[in-house]
């Protein structure tokens, strides 16, 4: 069986270790999982333990990092995911990793969308909550469910977006054009777009 010949803490990062097989480097490690699974100078180990030890390994460090990750702003479960994947793990091991965010609640897609809507409903409309928490990696239904809540919200948010555009402005047609526009980039649907620039319609002279 393949023999443990040396194991060398990596000089940039103590929590590592560099694990050599049969007198060859065999790969980096984290010094957890050199312990946990008893790994020793002059051990023989079979196959199957070093591919469990690496993808223990492998596991604790992705883990670490999306922790890292998600400790800057919450995240969805596809944001994750890509997050690892840029970082070059592979399936498997993001697979494990988003089980124990899962189970540690510390990703959460239904509060993340709930959030995400409260947080921005007063400045976007429907229609671009639910284009952005789709891109996100929410779900259709879940997008679907959380931008509609608001939906009767819609109309008073986009009077005061209005209000605060509006400020200062000539209240002309070509301003008016302008305002439609940009209350449709903020994903607000056409019947309150128009319902609103009515109002500023109806106070020219």
């Amino acid at each position: 069986m393949p023999t443990v010949t040396a194991l060398e803490v990596q000089k940039r990062n103590k929590n590592r270790v560099n694990v050599y097989i049969d007198g060859e480097f065999y790969c980096g490690m984290e010094a957890l999982s050199v312990v946990k699974f008893g790994l020793k100078t002059g051990v023989e180990v079979d196959t199957d333990k070093l591919q469990s030890s690496v993808a223990d390994s492998e596991t604790f460090s992705a883990f670490n990092k999306a922790v890292d990750y998600l400790s800057r702003a919450p995240k969805t479960e596809k944001q994750i995911t890509d997050y690892l994947v840029r970082k070059g793990y592979d399936e498997q091991i993001i697979d494990n990793v988003r089980d124990k965010l899962r189970y540690y609640k510390y990703i959460d897609d239904e509060r993340y969308a709930e959030m995400y809507v409260e947080q921005n409903s007063k400045t976007k409309g429907a229609r671009r909550l639910k284009q952005e928490l789709l891109a996100k990696g929410i779900s259709q239904d879940k997008a679907e469910q959380h931008s509609t809540d608001y939906a009767s919200d819609n109309y008073d948010n986009a009077c005061r977006l209005a209000q605060k555009y509006m400020r200062n402005k000539t209240n002309d047609l070509p301003t008016l054009a302008k305002l439609s526009r940009y209350l449709l980039s903020r994903g607000y649907d056409y019947d309150t777009v128009n319902s609103v620039v009515a109002i500023y319609k109806g106070e020219q002279q």
